[in-house]
């Protein structure tokens, strides 16, 4: 699990909220790891924002590095809708957060994390 990953748990456990981690969905083509799962339908994303291309730091028209070779970034922004698209189709309330939420926002973004864990 990301550093990330590990400060949103942190937030669920000292909340004492239940979860797992990487849970895996299957979609329409391939697999998926969900971040984190909350019973009985509850995931939350946990998005990186270089890895993910957080669309307040980038362009979707612009090229990027990602894994050895250049990508548009909304070709990223499209893989991660249909992943959360998928996840929705099966019933799955489906919250992203960002890395610059939980850096710059921490308050704020503790608050909307437990709203949804708790709904």
């Amino acid at each position: 699990d990301s550093k990330l990953e590990l400060q949103t748990q942190q937030i669920l456990k000292d909340h004492n909220i239940v979860f797992e981690t990487q849970k895996t969905f299957k979609l329409t083509n391939s697999y998926h790891r969900a971040d984190i799962a909350i019973q009985p339908d509850k995931i939350i994303e946990v998005n990186g924002d270089y890895w993910h291309f957080n669309p307040k730091k980038y362009d979707g028209e612009s090229i990027q590095k990602f894994r050895r070779k250049e990508i548009k970034v909304k070709e990223i922004w499209e893989n991660d809708k249909n992943i959360i698209n998928g996840m929705k189709a099966q019933g799955y309330k489906v919250l992203v957060v960002w890395e610059s939420e939980l850096k710059d926002e921490l308050e704020k973004i503790t608050k909307k994390i437990l709203k949804f864990a708790k709904s």
